[in-house]
């Protein structure tokens, strides 16, 4: 069985190409394509856990409950694990060809004895391992990675470019990371590919994989780039108080849905200028890789205008501390509203028997009414939605974070409920 291992770069569609693998999973067993269960779905970044070395400050870690190096150590023991039983599946299915897909490698494993551990996994289940790398110009990157950056409540503007754009951040040195990997894997097993050329990753594993005639589902578009203004408006969120606060219902309804009209642009000059630093570690980066040439990292300078829109990502302080009442007044009330819909949800699939999904449903409702009680006008409403799907879970004996084990009930085994306090 051969291996395929998508390292990266971030910011190259990855999300999509995993969507891909993860939503059509079944036909590509049935081609004899095995996408990795073993570390995580759709994105495999168990792989960059276990190849992390123990005590390797890590937020992914810290977010999954991992704190310690004892701790981490049993993870990547669990992820051997794993990764031995799903090895088997697949030989026992009859695939011929194993796909893993992590761009975190990229980003995070930044030694050779962190490759080095991927290796030692790896290796003794295949006999061919390619590594796939999708590069782009640096600059691009970096303009990419500002949606991501700004989703995630940090400040971006001019100054965080030009910080970015430092020719000693690992992040940016595709000549470094290609010779990590092939120092342990081998030169012949990397495969860097142009993102200029290719510009859709999915088509890329596609064509590689044999199944362009399959015309398989593609997934929607993920991580798309915002509007510049939508970036300023963070940015006046997050310095009025936002970078500590919660966002995520926030995120997705004031960010993602709004429209992307003007991208945000940096001057032509001065993105040459920043990509200039680039030129000596990208030169050796082609001349160990000759499939990658110098118009692969060099930006299209046509899509970069004489004057960009950075410098408008700045809001003044009044305006912006009265953003920020307005994005909380607007926050609340949609949270009230989506714990009331989410409630009548949950007791329509009670009343049906369809008790997973009613406590499903009832699990967001509380957490958007907890929500909604931070408003006054809301806040007695909102007592009683919480009030009654909290018992209806305390009933079953689970809780906001668990899900009871059990099949489907019939609407006459449900468990008789006490009404809601009037």
């Amino acid at each position: 069985m051969d291996l395929i291992l998508h390292i990266g770069c971030e910011k190259t569609g990855t999300t999509s190409v995993q969507s891909w693998f993860h939503g059509n999973d079944l036909t590509l067993r049935e081609q004899g394509i095995w996408y990795a269960n073993a570390f995580g779905r759709a994105n495999n970044r168990g792989l960059m856990f276990y190849g992390l070395l123990p005590g390797t400050p890590d937020d992914q870690l810290r977010a999954i409950g991992v704190e310690t190096p004892d701790q981490h150590i049993e993870l990547q023991a669990q992820i051997a694990r794993d990764f031995a039983a799903d090895i088997a599946a697949a030989r026992e299915a009859g695939a011929k060809t194993y796909v893993i897909s992590n761009e975190h490698c990229q980003s995070r494993l930044k030694t050779h004895d962190m490759v080095e551990r991927t290796h030692a996994l790896l290796a003794p289940h295949f006999e061919r391992i390619t590594i796939h790398c999708l590069l782009r110009p640096q600059l691009d990157l970096c303009l990419s990675l500002a949606s991501t950056l700004s989703r995630n409540r940090n400040v971006v503007d001019r100054g965080w470019i030009d910080r970015e754009m430092n020719p000693n951040f690992p992040y940016y040195r595709f000549d470094l990371l290609l010779a990590r990997w092939a120092d342990v894997y081998g030169h012949d097993a990397v495969v860097p590919v142009s993102f200029q050329r290719q510009k859709d990753s999915v088509r890329y594993f596609e064509h590689l994989l044999g199944l362009t005639p399959l015309g398989l589902p593609r997934p929607p578009v993920a991580n798309a780039a915002l509007d510049y203004r939508v970036i300023a408006i963070m940015n006046a969120l997050v310095r009025g108080g936002y970078g500590e606060r919660p966002l995520d219902y926030a995120t997705r309804t004031f960010i993602n849905d709004l429209p992307i009209e003007q991208r945000l642009s940096l001057d032509r000059a001065t993105g040459m200028a920043m990509q200039a630093r680039f030129d000596a570690a990208n030169q050796a980066c082609i001349a160990a890789f000759p499939a990658i040439t110098a118009d692969d990292l060099t930006p299209d300078w046509s899509k970069y205008p004489e004057t960009g829109n950075v410098d408008r990502l700045h809001m003044a302080d009044d305006v912006a501390s009265l953003l920020c009442a307005m994005v909380d007044r607007i926050r609340y009330e949609t949270c009230f509203e989506k714990a009331r819909r989410l409630a009548m949800l949950s007791e329509r699939e009670w009343q049906t028997g369809r008790i997973e999904a009613s406590l499903a449903a009832c699990r967001e409702a509380a957490k958007y009414a907890s929500l909604a009680l931070e408003v006054d006008a809301y806040a007695k409403l909102a007592q009683q939605i919480l009030t009654r799907m909290e018992r209806r879970l305390a009933r079953w004996g689970c809780n906001m974070g668990t899900t009871p084990a059990f099949a489907e009930t019939p609407p006459g085994a449900l468990p008789v409920e006490e009404p809601a306090d009037s």
